[in-house]
């Protein structure tokens, strides 16, 4: 069962509609994307029975070293700024890990081999609007604490089909977005040693540009 990502589709030709497993991939890829479109080869290539799953926007609370919702509670709790590299005005669709891998358990029990499976939410949003809802959660003004960059958003509106593998599993996310950013506000409130931030941290230390490694 290998875990892949929809960043392998061509993401700019499905800005008004959802991508699915027939969409278009993408031909020049980020390093991340081409990476793991390779993985899905091999994995289809040399194994008999084989599962592909791609989540899209997959969050948690403590351990979530990457996402929008782990990096602005983290920065808000500890009154820093973090670099955003996404555009506010463009639709994401978060989905909590705990849903993923109950998608994984229910794929692998239900023997769905030889499959390839997108799996989202499908509760699209504006991310400026997502923001907002960490605001009402933590009662603070979290866009204080970003510096977004736009520009670095390549996906631009990223909205995913989890059609085939509803229908395929019967599965169906339970833990609402709302739920979802409760549970990761105090995950991280708790957490102890954690630090999302801190890869951005390294690169600023490095005095790296990380805007320099997004796509044009």
């Amino acid at each position: 069962c290998y875990t892949g990502t929809t960043v392998i589709y061509d993401t700019p030709k499905y800005q008004e509609v959802a991508i699915t497993e027939t969409s278009d991939l993408t031909q020049s890829p980020t390093l991340y994307g081409a990476l793991k479109r390779t993985g899905e080869d091999i994995v289809r290539s040399v194994c008999n029975n084989w599962l592909i799953m791609r989540p899209l926007f997959a969050y948690g609370g403590e351990g979530d070293m990457n996402s929008l919702i782990a990096k602005s509670i983290y920065a808000t709790l500890n009154n820093t700024t973090v670099d955003m590299f996404l555009d506010p005005a463009k639709i994401k669709d978060y989905m909590h890990v705990d849903d993923f891998c109950d998608a994984i358990a229910i794929a692998i029990k239900k023997r769905l081999w030889n499959n390839d499976f997108n799996v989202s939410a499908q509760v699209p949003l504006v991310t400026g609007d997502i923001v907002q809802m960490i605001c009402d959660k933590v009662d603070r003004n979290v866009a204080d604490v970003i510096r977004w960059h736009p520009k670095t958003d390549y996906l631009g509106n990223h909205i995913l089909s989890s059609k085939k593998f509803r229908e395929a599993s019967g599965w169906t996310p339970r833990i609402t977005l709302e739920e979802g950013i409760d549970r990761s506000y105090e995950s991280i409130l708790k957490a102890e040693g954690y630090n999302p931030l801190e890869y951005l941290d390294t690169a600023a230390e490095r005095n790296l540009d990380l805007t320099q490694f997004y796509p044009k």
